[in-house]
């Protein structure tokens, strides 16, 4: 017993000591990182001194295997020339947690009956949280694209529309993106919009929907983008019948999406229903026991 108390000792006094010397060594640079890419962060207050933290352990040294792997979400997510400071907000958050957690437990074990299962709990934690970070991040990269492919086939049927009426491809495309932003926002108008902009800016038309296609990243985008390069300078009929081919077919992909994320919403309420009966069950059958035992 005592050799645990000893053990959750030199654990929160280790803890304790890395979290105080990120503390008091954290430079400016380490707030203004905090300050500007994570205000969407958790533990927002001390993300400083998670920042301080991944410099002073030299996490970019030993942890490249995890970086390189939760990279690849963000980018997808994030799309910029910050993806890397971006990356370091998201372990900065992770070492955060762990260093606030991990203090708490061995204090709690001090001041209890000092057991084994805190140093499981300890171990447990710092490696399920990094992996929880991950798998969120992912689902994050799921979220989006099943987003974009749910708006896709609503501004492809506007822009059809609009170049059938005789609007020029351009024209049509600014027209849609005006419309959609007053009635909601999401990450397909957003660059849309930008992609507009892009071509005030000196872009070509094949440049800015390139760039579009590049940080969507997602293959029925690609599939759009292909088909207005193919056909953009044809115009007239043929590129509304192009349109139009294309609208139906990611009209049937919206639909077996939804209807996929219709059955994983069933069967997640597969769990608590079974909850919900079993409570149930007890609260009927709990009398007609105690009954018969009279």
């Amino acid at each position: 017993m005592r050799q645990l108390i000893y053990v959750y000792y030199a654990i929160a006094v280790l803890h304790i000591g890395i979290f105080m010397t990120a503390l008091i060594t954290v430079r400016p640079h380490h707030k203004q990182l905090a300050e500007e890419e994570g205000k969407e962060a958790s533990f927002r207050p001390f993300l400083a001194v998670g920042v301080r933290c991944y410099d002073m352990l030299r996490i970019q040294g030993w942890a490249k295997n995890y970086l390189n792997l939760i990279y690849v979400p963000i980018n997808t997510l994030k799309f910029s020339t910050k993806t890397w400071e971006a990356v370091k907000i998201e372990v900065a958050q992770i070492i955060t947690i762990l260093l606030c957690m991990n203090m708490l437990i061995s204090l709690l074990m001090i001041g209890t009956s000092a057991d084994v299962a805190g140093i499981f709990l300890i171990v447990l934690l710092s490696l399920m949280i990094p992996f929880v970070k991950y798998k969120q991040l992912q689902q994050k990269v799921k979220e989006r694209k099943r987003e974009i492919l749910i708006e896709l086939p609503k501004l492809l049927n506007k822009l059809t529309l609009l170049v059938a009426a005789g609007e020029t491809l351009l024209k049509a495309m600014a027209k849609v993106v005006e419309v959609r932003e007053r009635e909601e926002h999401n990450v397909l108008i957003t660059e849309w919009k930008r992609m507009i902009h892009l071509l005030s800016h000196q872009y070509s038309f094949p440049q800015a929907m390139e760039e579009m296609n590049r940080r969507l990243a997602v293959q029925e985008v690609s599939l759009f983008t292909n088909t207005v390069l193919l056909n953009y300078r044809r115009g007239g009929n043929d590129l509304v019948v192009a349109l139009r081919g294309l609208s139906q077919q990611l009209w049937e992909s919206r639909k077996t999406l939804t209807k996929t994320m219709g059955e994983e919403a069933s069967s997640k309420l597969v769990f608590p229903m079974i909850i919900i009966f079993l409570v149930v069950l007890v609260i009927v059958a709990t009398p007609a026991i105690m009954s018969m035992q009279f």
